[in-house]
C-alpha cells in the first residue's frame, strides 16, 4: 500500500471527501475544481494506495480520522480579550497572504493571546485546525524539534532532531495552522525549522510570536501595541471586578486608573498584575504605589505563567537574552527622558564595553527584541523606552552604583546642547535649532531639574537657560517652562555674582510681562534690590524697569531707564536692542508713531545684524500696526506679511 507522505495536498482532500461519501460532483463543488480532475484524483489514490474502488478508499479515509493522534489543543482562554479587535483583523489579514506571520512586541503586551484569539478563530477555516507549539521551557536547540513532535502528536516518537521525520509527521497532519509561542531564546534553531516545515509541506500555515522577528524571507511581521488609554482602563476595570465584584468605575477612581495605566504605558500584563490588588487596594492607593511598581506587580494568582507572575519576571526574562554589551547601554539609556537620538546616545552613553561604532547595531538588536521604541520625527529616527522598562533599568543602574556618574553625562550633553544653541540658533537656522530644543526638552528639563542639587551645577544650568533667551520667548509653553527654570536655577545657584544674578531675573521679568504683570513687577523691583550699586548689575536692572512700564502704567520712568539701559549695555549684547525697542515702544504710547517705528525698525536691523532673525522680524507686527497710523497702508501690509511669514516658521503665529 502507498504512503501517505506520496499523496499531494488536493489529494488528501479529495480523500477527505470521499470519507465523507461525496459524489464525484459534490466533491467538485467543495473544492472549486472540475468533475474531471476530481476524477483523475480519485484515480490517482486508487493506484498509491493499492484499493480497488472507492468504498475502499472511503473506508480508508474514515480509519485515517479514528486514527489521527490528538494533537496539543489551543490553551484555554478564561478571560476576554479586550481592546484587540482591530489588531485580530489586522493579523487575520496577513495569514490571508503569507504563510508566516509573526507577532513581536515587548514582554507581557500580550503577543500569545493575540496569537491564540487569532488561531481560535481560524481554526475553524482550517480543516485539521490549530495546534500549539509552546517553546518557554525549551532550553536548548536540540529540543525545539521534541517540543514541535509532542504538540503535533503525545504518541510520536520524532525525539531527536531528524528534520525528516516531523515533516512527515506535518505532512500526515494535514490542513493546519501551527501556532510557536515564544521563540525568542531559541530563535537561531526554530527560524531555520519554520522556513524548511513551510518549503516542504504546503498545508502547513504558522503564526509565530517572539519578542524578536525571524528575518527569513516571505515572513510578515505584526508589532504587537500596548493598548490605547481607552481599553487599558476598561482591561483594568474587568481584571478588577474579576476579584472583588464590589470595584465599580467612579470619578477619583476612574482619574487613578488612567494614571496606572499611563505609568504602565498601557502593557496589558502589567495592568492585570495591578488589577489583581482590587480586593485589597484602592484605585487610588495601587496609583500611588507604582513608585515600587516591581515590589507590587506580583501576581497572587496559580497558574500564571510563571514568567508573567510578576513584572520584574517578565522583564528579566528579556534581560537574560540579551548580550552584556547589550544589557549595558539598555541601562544607560534609562538615564534618558522622552526621545532621543542616536547622537545623543553617542555623546551619553559610551563607555566600556559600549564603544562609539558598536552604537547602531546594539540599538538595532534593541530595537528588534522591543525593548526599545524606534519612532520617525520629521526626517530621523528617535528612540525611547517604555516606562516600565526605563524604571527596571534605572533600578539597575542605582544597584551598580553608577546613576550619579550617568546622570553627570547627561546633564553636560544637555546643558552643551543649550550652550551651543546660543551660538548655533542664529541666521537661517534658529528655527530648525529651536524645533530642536522643543524635541529636546524632557531632557532638558530633566538636566536642569538634577542641576537644582549642587550650586556648581545650578549656576552652570542658569547660565545656559538666560543664554536661550529667545528660545524661552519664542512660544506661550516654552515661555512657562523658562521662567520655572530660570527662578529655580537662581535660587539654587548661591555662588554666582550679582551681575549674572540681576540679568537672570531680566529674562524673567521679559517671560512674565505679557501674562503676569504684578509679577513682573515684582522681579524688577528683586533686579533692582540685587543690583545694588553694581555697575555692571544696573543696567539689567533698569530694562527690567523699563520693560514693565511698557507694559504697565510705569510710563513716566521708561526714557529714563530705558536710556540707561542702553548706555550701559553695549551693542553687540542683544539686551542693548531690547533696550532700544522699549524706548520706541514709549515713544509710540506718547503719539510719536513715526518716530517709534523708526525706533523699532532700527532695534529690528540691530538684532539682524547679531544673526537672530527671531527678534529681527519678531517686532515688525508693531512697526505695521504703527506705519498704519501714520497712513503708510503698503508699507504697513509688506511688514505684516514679514511678521506673520516669521511667526509661523518658529511656531509661535
Amino acid at each position: 500500500m502507498g504512503s501517505t507522505r506520496d499523496i499531494s495536498a488536493r489529494e488528501a482532500e479529495v480523500l477527505a471527501a470521499l470519507g465523507d461519501r461525496l459524489t464525484n460532483a459534490e466533491i467538485a463543488s467543495r473544492l472549486y475544481i472540475s468533475v474531471r480532475t476530481v476524477e483523475s484524483h480519485v484515480s490517482a489514490l486508487l493506484r498509491k494506495f493499492d484499493v480497488a474502488s472507492r468504498r475502499d478508499l472511503a473506508a480508508l479515509a474514515r480509519r485515517r480520522i479514528e486514527s489521527a493522534p490528538v494533537r496539543r489543543p489551543l490553551p484555554a482562554t478564561l478571560t476576554e480579550i479586550i481592546g484587540r479587535e482591530g489588531d485580530i483583523a489586522s493579523v487575520t489579514a496577513l495569514l490571508e497572504r503569507s504563510r508566516l506571520v509573526t507577532l513581536t512586541g515587548p514582554g507581557g503586551v500580550g503577543k500569545t493571546r493575540l496569537a491564540v484569539e487569532v488561531a481560535t478563530i481560524l481554526e475553524q477555516t482550517r480543516r485539521d485546525g490549530a495546534v500549539f507549539v509552546d517553546l518557554t521551557a525549551v532550553s536548548e536547540p536540540a529540543s525545539v524539534m521534541t517540543a514541535f513532535a509532542a504538540a503535533l502528536d503525545p504518541t510520536s516518537e520524532v525525539r531527536v532532531a531528524v528534520r525528516d521525520s516531523l515533516s512527515h509527521l506535518l505532512q500526515t497532519s494535514g490542513e493546519l495552522l501551527l501556532v510557536v509561542d515564544n521563540c525568542e531564546h531559541v530563535l537561531e534553531s526554530v527560524a531555520p525549522l519554520v522556513v524548511d516545515v513551510i518549503g516542504r509541506v504546503e498545508n502547513v500555515q504558522v503564526l509565530a510570536t517572539s519578542r524578536e522577528a525571524f528575518a527569513v524571507p516571505g515572513e510578515r511581521v505584526f508589532h504587537v501595541a500596548p493598548l490605547d488609554a481607552v481599553s487599558a482602563a476598561e482591561l483594568f476595570w474587568d481584571r478588577a471586578a474579576r476579584v472583588e465584584p464590589s470595584v465599580v468605575p467612579d470619578e477619583a477612581g476612574t482619574d487613578a486608573v488612567t494614571s496606572i495605566c499611563r505609568q504602565l504605558d498601557g502593557i496589558p500584563l502589567a495592568i492585570e498584575l495591578a488589577a489583581a490588588h482590587a480586593s485589597l487596594l484602592t484605585p487610588q492607593q495601587i496609583d500611588s504605589r507604582l513608585g515600587d511598581r516591581f515590589s507590587l506587580l506580583q501576581s497572587p494568582a496559580r497558574g500564571r505563567d510563571p514568567r508573567h507572575a510578576a513584572l520584574a519576571t517578565a522583564l528579566g526574562w528579556s534581560y537574560d537574552l540579551l548580550d552584556a554589551r547589550e544589557r549595558v547601554l539598555l541601562d544607560r539609556l534609562a538615564i534618558f527622558r522622552g526621545r532621543f537620538g542616536l547622537e545623543a546616545i553617542e555623546s551619553v552613553a559610551i563607555g566600556a564595553p559600549v564603544e562609539h561604532r558598536s552604537v547602531v547595531d546594539l540599538m538595532a538588536s534593541l530595537v528588534r527584541k522591543s525593548l526599545v521604541v524606534s519612532e520617525l520625527v520629521g526626517d530621523a529616527r528617535r528612540y525611547r523606552l517604555l516606562e516600565t522598562i526605563r524604571e527596571y533599568s534605572w533600578e539597575r543602574l542605582g544597584d551598580a552604583g553608577e546613576l550619579d556618574h550617568w546622570r553627570h553625562r547627561h546633564f553636560d550633553w544637555a546643558i552643551e546642547l543649550l550652550e551651543k544653541s546660543v551660538t548655533g540658533s542664529q541666521g537661517t537656522d534658529q528655527a530648525r535649532q529651536f524645533e530642536t530644543l522643543d524635541e529636546e526638552l524632557p531632557n532638558i528639563e530633566w538636566a536642569l531639574e538634577w542641576s537644582l542639587g549642587a550650586p556648581e551645577r545650578a549656576a552652570r544650568a542658569m547660565a545656559a537657560v538666560q543664554g536661550t533667551r529667545d528660545y524661552w520667548l519664542a512660544g506661550g509653553v516654552r515661555r512657562q517652562a523658562g521662567l520655572r527654570w530660570l527662578e529655580a536655577t537662581t535660587q539654587a545657584a548661591t555662588t554666582v555674582d550679582d551681575a549674572a544674578r540681576t540679568r537672570t531675573l531680566l529674562d524673567g521679568v521679559f517671560m512674565l510681562a505679557l501674562d503676569d504683570l504684578d509679577a513682573a513687577s515684582d522681579l524688577a523691583d528683586k533686579a533692582k534690590v540685587v543690583a545694588g550699586g553694581d555697575a555692571r548689575a544696573q543696567p539689567y536692572a533698569a530694562l527690567a524697569a523699563a520693560v514693565v512700564g511698557v507694559h504697565g502704567t510705569r510710563s513716566g520712568s521708561v526714557d529714563l531707564e530705558a536710556r540707561a539701559a542702553i548706555n550701559g549695555i553695549a551693542p553687540d549684547d542683544p539686551l542693548h536692542w531690547w533696550a532700544r525697542g522699549m524706548l520706541a515702544f514709549d515713544l509710540a504710547r506718547r503719539g510719536q508713531f513715526a518716530d517709534a517705528a523708526a525706533g523699532l525698525q532700527e532695534s529690528a536691523e540691530g538684532f539682524r545684524r547679531l544673526g537672530d532673525d527671531h527678534l529681527a522680524d519678531g517686532g515688525l507686527g508693531y512697526v505695521a500696526d504703527l506705519l498704519l497710523a501714520t497712513g503708510d497702508v503698503e508699507q504697513a501690509r509688506a511688514e505684516a506679511s514679514r511678521a506673520l511669514a516669521t511667526g509661523r516658521r518658529f511656531g509661535c503665529a
